[in-house]
């Protein structure tokens, strides 16, 4: 089977999400995710697992956030559920989030599997 070409999730022209688009936790019962590739893109030259310098490889989980916006974001988390949607724009704010980050953010969820956009 060959492999598909990496495309960038967050350019994606699947899904076009923004400030009004309403979100939701993941549900057991949500069609699966298609299984992620690597990005193809990544240092060669750098060991399995990682890239040159010792940073973690992006494609291994997790999410890195500024500190300044982590804990807007965790509350952002704590409060979407998987029974009723809200909206990207109600997610928390702080100094440092804009509704730009707000989109991105929802974005990383959604491709990640741990959001669903609903409309």
């Amino acid at each position: 089977m060959a492999a598909r070409p990496w495309t960038n999730p967050l350019t994606s022209p699947k899904l076009h999400l923004k400030p009004s688009s309403l979100v939701r936790r993941r549900r057991p019962d949500d069609p699966p995710l298609p299984p992620r590739e690597r990005n193809p893109g990544r240092n060669p030259a750098a060991p399995e697992g990682g890239v040159e310098g010792g940073v973690e490889d992006a494609d291994e989980g997790g999410l890195r956030v500024r500190a300044e916006i982590a804990n807007a974001l965790a509350a952002s988390l704590g409060k979407i559920t998987a029974d009723t949607p809200i909206a990207v724009s109600d997610f928390e704010s702080s100094e440092l989030l804009c509704e730009f980050g707000k989109v991105c953010f929802a974005q990383v969820c959604i491709e990640s599997g741990l959001l669903v956009c609903v409309s």
